[in-house]
């Protein structure tokens, strides 16, 4: 009989933690998950409010993932605290964004403004 209720301690105990796991990898993988939505359709989160940054080049962004089918997002690494608070930063051709919790926080912007205006 007191096998029994260790088992379904240690049965709930695994539950409890594939829970959590699972919730986790959500967690790490939402960043990655609202970039790729964000360079499929960036116009939806213009007009949803999930554009943070008064300064970001929408348009040249829009048009530049408008001309390619699947825009490649390249992810730079990412520090744990940049996983705990749910953050990542993104490349996609030129443009850099900032992801924060299913929002656009920075950019997109043009990294390359500044290089290639002094290249003129």
């Amino acid at each position: 009989m007191r096998r029994g209720k260790y088992f379904q301690f240690s049965l709930r105990s695994v539950l409890a933690v594939t829970g959590l796991i699972a919730l986790a990898m959500w967690w790490v993988q939402w960043p990655s998950a609202t970039a790729t939505a964000f360079a499929h359709d960036p116009q939806s989160f213009h007009s949803d409010g999930r554009l943070m940054d008064p300064t970001s080049d929408i348009p040249a962004f829009a048009h530049f993932v408008a001309s390619d089918d699947t825009p490649a997002i390249d992810p730079e690494p990412r520090s744990i605290g940049d996983c705990l608070f749910g953050q990542q930063t993104f490349y996609c051709g030129k443009f850099r964004f900032t992801v924060v919790r299913g929002a656009i926080a920075r950019g997109p912007y043009n990294a390359f403004k500044q290089i290639e205006e002094a290249l003129k």
